[in-house]
């Protein structure tokens, strides 16, 4: 089953999550009167949303990169920074909870 706590995350500002992001992008997206949205959010909510699999799904399923991501720890060896993989850690109960979006944006190109 789904375990990812699907209201608290994207509520939570992105400022913690990939660092690729302008402030312009996170915090000022602008869809209506009144209304400033995060894009990161959006991102990670639609994704939710059309069902997406979590980004170990992707990866280790669907695109059977190695190493397999498993654990924390494996995405160093993926070559996830220390940092990134901490504020995952912080966010996420268990890696097979990231959401694709966020861990596709914390993956090295």
């Amino acid at each position: 089953g789904d375990h990812r706590d699907l209201h608290s995350f994207p509520t939570r500002r992105s400022s913690d999550l990939p660092r690729l992001f302008s402030k312009s992008v996170q915090e000022n997206l602008f869809r209506g009167p009144g209304d400033l949205s995060d894009l990161v959010s959006l991102n990670i909510q639609r994704g939710r949303e059309h069902g997406l699999p979590s980004f170990t799904t992707y990866r280790n399923t669907f695109c059977k990169i190695t190493p397999a991501v498993n654990s924390f720890e494996d995405l160093e060896k993926a070559g996830i920074t220390k940092k990134d993989i901490d504020n995952l850690k912080s966010q996420y109960q268990s890696v097979h909870d990231v959401d694709l979006f966020v861990g596709g944006m914390s993956a090295p190109a």
